[in-house]
C-alpha cells in the first residue's frame, strides 16, 4: 500500500497480472474502497494491505466503471457497492464483465446512481456480482 495523501492510499497496478490500481479513501469512521479489483485474490491483497494500516474498516466500494478488471473482486467485499447505473449495467459493460442484475455469484447490495443530475435516481437493488 502506498500513502499518496493524508487520507488516500493506493495499491499499485501490476501489468503482468492485469491488475489495475485500487484505492482507499480513509475517513474518521470508515473507508471507501475505489474499485474491487480483477479477482478475489486481488481484492484480498488490497484488504490485507489495509489491515496493516491504522485506518477505519471499509464501509463501501465504489466502482469507477464496469470492466472486468475493476469488478471481479467484488465478491470479497461484505459492504455495499456503489456504481453508476449506465456504466455498471450497460450492454457494453455487461459484455465485458458478465455483470447483470439477474446472473452471477454472490449477492451484494448495489447502489446505482443515475448520471441525470436533475433526477439523481437512486436505485437500491440486489445485484449478482461474480
Amino acid at each position: 500500500m502506498n500513502k499518496i495523501s493524508e487520507h488516500v492510499y493506493i495499491l499499485s497496478p501490476d501489468k503482468r497480472t492485469d491488475r489495475p490500481i485500487l484505492g482507499a479513501i480513509a475517513g474518521k469512521s470508515g473507508t471507501l474502497i475505489v474499485d474491487a479489483g480483477n479477482s478475489p485474490e486481488h481484492a484480498r491483497l488490497l484488504l490485507n494491505g489495509l489491515e496493516k494500516i491504522d485506518i477505519p474498516q471499509p464501509k463501501s466500494v465504489s466502482i469507477t466503471h464496469g470492466h472486468w478488471d475493476y469488478v471481479f473482486g467484488a465478491s470479497v467485499f461484505n459492504v455495499p457497492i456503489i456504481a453508476n447505473q449506465e456504466k455498471f449495467l450497460s450492454t457494453e459493460s455487461s459484455h465485458w464483465t458478465g455483470i447483470h442484475p439477474q446472473v452471477g455469484g454472490k449477492q451484494h447490495s448495489v447502489l446505482l446512481l443515475s448520471t441525470d443530475a436533475s433526477t439523481l435516481a437512486i436505485c437500491a437493488s440486489r445485484c449478482a456480482v461474480s
